[in-house]
């Protein structure tokens, strides 16, 4: 019984020394990776408001994106998976956002602020899609030995004047107090996330 006991122990020393070495091989192939995209794909808390996407560079069409982003011929393959890359972040992004302000707490600050009772999800959904589509590009990688693109995507501060042009669309109208209320909100949610 021993026996085994020390051959099993030996069994996982060697495994545990053999997840290092690979663990250490895979590290030095995102040696020359940027600070910021190894912050956001090797840290168990990622910081906020920075959402990672990446894809593979390789020159042929993807048939699952295919239907959200035409492959253009005429680009080169990097470009086309940088859109790839960008969907990815974005979606990222939606996901977090989604999550946030569909909690309890923010949920009910958001519905204070524009007094609506009636489809109150489906405004909260409304203004995930609109604040995801004010992501920007922030920074973008090329590995080109492993052949990706990563590109990571943020969220400028959001402005009382762009909830004001947002509302108005939705034929909501807020008071410049409610925008700037509804501003803080939803800055302070995405940037402390």
């Amino acid at each position: 019984m021993n026996a085994l006991k020390k051959l099993s122990l030996c069994a996982l020393l060697s495994l545990g020394l053999f997840a290092q070495t690979a663990q250490a091989e895979s590290f030095q192939d995102i040696a020359d990776y940027p600070s910021w995209l190894k912050v956001n794909l090797f840290n168990e808390k990622n910081p906020p408001n920075q959402y990672v996407g990446s894809a593979s560079i390789s020159g042929k069409r993807n048939d699952f994106y295919s239907n959200y982003i035409p492959y253009d011929d005429k680009l080169p393959p990097e470009e086309n998976a940088e859109k790839i890359a960008l969907l990815r972040a974005r979606m990222n992004a939606y996901s977090t956002l989604e999550s946030v302000l569909i909690t309890t707490k923010m949920r009910n600050r958001i519905v204070k602020v524009l007094q609506v009772k009636n489809n109150v999800i489906s405004y909260l959904f409304g203004l995930v899609d609109f604040l995801t589509s004010k992501s920007i590009l922030a920074k973008r990688y090329v590995d080109a030995i492993n052949h990706r693109v990563y590109v990571m995507v943020q969220f400028p501060f959001i402005q009382p004047e762009d909830l004001i042009a947002y509302f108005k669309a939705k034929n909501i109208s807020l008071s410049p107090a409610s925008t700037t209320n509804l501003s803080a909100i939803l800055n302070k949610a995405l940037f402390h996330i």
